[in-house]
């Protein structure tokens, strides 16, 4: 900050950063295949319970980021990463959004007929996610700017380098840079 550039903390909300015990094992995150993870919970109950101890990580993490001094925002890696939730939770979620009321997970798991549409799907869940990080952010300090290296506008424009990660586009890099002065 001191030598001209403005200072934006990543915000890193991936997850597996967490400890589900046998308290809140109902909310944990289910992989595709349908097996319970032990270090995530799904992005609906994260939503549903801010206040619990251990799911309200994900936004106390983002308070302690809009209270450091010197900042003029925070960053975050991408609000429209795809789905990491096939949970009952989700899936009944999906089923109502879409009208598909016999859907299997197998159905909506990457390789299945639904996979690209609940992909979206949970792209919409992580875009509900981080509004409230930016509500949560503002409440701490309303001066700050949020941005987003990979914004939804920019979803088509995307490109995949053949593993599972998305690869950002020029266009949105040079829109962050530009914001942000570096």
């Amino acid at each position: 900050k001191g030598a001209g550039f403005r200072v934006y903390p990543r915000y890193g909300w991936f997850g597996r950063q967490f400890k589900v015990s046998d308290a809140n094992r109902e909310f944990a995150s289910v992989d595709a295949r349908g097996e319970p993870s032990t270090r995530d919970f799904c992005p609906l109950a994260i939503l549903a319970h801010p206040d619990d101890a251990e799911m309200g990580k994900f936004f106390e993490r983002a308070a302690r980021l809009a209270a450091l001094p010197d900042i003029d925002g925070i960053c975050v890696d991408y609000e429209t990463a795809p789905v990491w939730c096939w949970c009952e939770r989700c899936l009944d979620e999906f089923r109502r959004e879409t009208g598909i009321a016999d859907l299997r997970r197998a159905d909506v798991a990457p390789d299945g007929p639904h996979g690209e549409s609940y992909a979206d799907f949970g792209r919409r869940l992580n875009r509900r996610l981080l509004t409230k990080v930016k509500e949560v952010m503002l409440a701490q300090n309303g001066a700050l700017q949020y941005h987003c290296l990979a914004s939804a506008a920019d979803l088509p424009t995307y490109w995949y380098d053949g593993r599972k990660g998305a690869r950002h586009t020029v266009a949105e890099l040079v829109k962050f840079a530009d914001a942000i002065y570096a």
